[in-house]
């Protein structure tokens, strides 16, 4: 193959480049590339030959390890997805399940505290428990906002 190689820029009078694997005495594979141009004399003869021959056997290992971890990372992924997708159906049920009795408990408190015959403690208790609806309602949206933040922070992270 290098041989082939070199014949070829021999004809060509162009820069050769090869890459080839080859066995040590020891029975170790490596792999190698060379590149270079012949050097002619005035008359047209090959007169030397200038190049590099290096050995990049330990790059091909690193590239076939990041490979590895690449496709083990997507199989992670994929294998993630339907618990996330499973995750996002059970806190969309929490939310409403939440907000829902919430929302109409702060609705009813609202209008029995403008009530004419509502008293003025009784005014005062349903603001308490409309202001203390309020604070759970904050409390149940930072919670179910929580997830989304992680999500979107890890996506920033990625891109980022």
């Amino acid at each position: 193959m290098v041989a082939a190689t070199i014949e070829e820029a021999l004809e060509t009078k162009s820069e050769y480049y090869t890459t080839y694997r080859f066995r040590r005495a020891d029975g170790a594979e490596r792999w190698a590339e060379a590149f270079g141009k012949i050097v002619f004399a005035g008359n047209g003869t090959p007169e030397k030959l200038a190049g590099v021959l290096s050995g990049f056997t330990d790059r091909n290992a690193l590239k076939k390890s990041i490979s590895n971890c690449c496709a083990a990372s997507m199989r992670r992924v994929a294998k993630l997805r339907p618990r996330n997708r499973t995750k996002d159906e059970f806190l969309a049920t929490l939310s409403h399940e939440l907000r829902t009795p919430l929302n109409a408990n702060r609705r009813l408190a609202g209008m029995l505290r403008t009530a004419r015959s509502t008293t003025r403690a009784q005014s005062t208790q349903l603001r308490i428990i409309d202001r203390n609806a309020k604070v759970q309602a904050q409390l149940i949206e930072d919670i179910l906002m929580c997830p989304h933040c992680q999500r979107q922070g890890a996506a920033g992270s990625q891109t980022g």
